[in-house]
């Protein structure tokens, strides 16, 4: 199934990407850099949900309060643990690591400071790869937070009229561009999205070249 046809019939993973490609991916990471980079992964993700270690992650107050207090180290375990433990999850095939990330994914919230915080990112990235394992209710209201912060960027940042950048008229250089793409993939509906990705991409396409030859 190419990529297309991912997003056409709702299917996940497909950001980067797809069911079919997993069985690959769980033979590479058993050698030599891959084996290196999934191990450091499995570390990172033990310690962040190890309550014993200096780098646990406490979401007994929530999520709001875990990326409002403490250290910048503490705020940065909270997204990177956002990061490890769902590919640790699918690398593995482990669901004991699912199950371990469940909290977190508990303490999300819709009216959680997504727009200030680290997790623009990688919330819709783990509802991507974890999607085969959430059940309705969780994929539910992840996937109604991630069409609210797909909406929000597309009723504000981009219906504005900013630097002009190659023609295309919007403000792209505002940084939760970088996070749109990412969660209009997430959330992708073939109904309400296609102009939207069509945009996106055609965007890609004529900066990144011209980024290049600018940088």
């Amino acid at each position: 199934m190419n990529s297309s046809e991912l997003f056409l019939n709702d299917v996940h993973p497909r950001i980067l990407f797809g069911p079919d490609d997993v069985p690959l991916l769980r033979e590479r990471v058993k050698k030599g850099i891959p084996a290196k980079a999934l191990a450091e992964i499995l570390r990172r993700s033990e310690r962040y949900t190890d309550p014993s270690s200096e780098d646990y992650v406490d979401l007994s107050s929530g999520l709001g309060k875990a990326l409002e207090r403490g250290t910048r180290d503490h705020r940065n375990n909270l997204s990177d643990a956002f990061h490890c433990l769902p590919f640790a999850r699918v690398l593995t095939g482990e669901n004991s690591w699912f199950e371990r990330f469940e909290p977190f994914l508990n303490a999300v919230s819709d009216d959680e400071p997504f727009a200030r915080s680290s997790l623009l990112t990688a919330l819709p990235l783990a509802f991507d790869l974890l999607h085969a394992d959430l059940d309705e209710t969780m994929r539910n209201k992840l996937s109604a937070i991630i069409r609210t912060m797909v909406t929000t960027y597309q009723e504000t940042a981009l219906a504005t009229t900013g630097n002009i950048v190659w023609g295309l008229g919007t403000n792209t250089f505002i940084s939760p561009f970088g996070h749109y793409p990412i969660a209009l993939a997430a959330g992708f509906d073939a109904q309400k999205d296609r102009r939207a990705m069509g945009l996106v991409v055609g965007f890609c396409r004529r900066s990144i070249p011209k980024g290049v030859v600018a940088g």
